[in-house]
């Protein structure tokens, strides 16, 4: 019975060192200063994009390109905008509001 105690021990040991932080001195940053935005500027990086911008943004894009593996290329994203912005738009707040590009 005392076996499986002494295996419990070493495991525990083994992980102890592998995970041990070793002290070492570490940087302080007091006293530095760092540049900021304004609130305004932040205020207008974190907002929502627009119809406008997202419009300019497909219609730069070469027509021959593909945003996706789907093979819908923007030439075919351009000609059937007025179909396809809504749910486009949508795409684009889902990306926004979660940081991840929904399937």
């Amino acid at each position: 019975m005392d076996e499986p105690r002494k295996v419990k021990d070493e495991v525990l040991k083994f992980y102890q060192r592998r995970f041990l932080e070793v002290e070492e001195e570490r940087p302080l940053l007091d006293g530095v200063r760092f540049n900021m935005i304004s609130h305004e500027d932040n205020t207008f990086l974190m907002g929502k994009f627009s119809l406008e911008e997202v419009k300019g943004v497909v219609w730069e894009y070469d027509s021959n390109k593909c945003p996706r593996l789907d093979g819908f290329n923007f030439k075919f994203i351009k000609t059937f905008w007025d179909l396809l912005g809504v749910d486009f738009m949508r795409f684009v707040e889902e990306f926004h509001a979660n940081g991840i590009i929904p399937r």
